[in-house]
């Protein structure tokens, strides 16, 4: 799994892109966190519980 973090002018935040992510959201989100976003492909159908609001967004092959 690799870890990159996505700079903003006022924040930043990490996107997780590996095998196995998934398994990990619980223990990688930050305390205190309030929504995720689970980004995945049609051909890799994920079911996640992050224990928080989120969205799985589906993308088309080659993304």
């Amino acid at each position: 799994m690799i870890s990159l973090e996505v700079p903003l002018p006022d924040r930043s935040y990490p996107v997780l892109v590996g095998a196995g992510a998934r398994h990990r959201l619980l223990e990688v989100l930050p305390t205190g966190v309030r929504r995720a976003a689970v980004v995945t492909q049609a051909t890799i159908p994920v079911t996640v519980d992050p224990g928080v609001e989120h969205r799985v967004f589906t993308m088309p092959e080659g993304e």
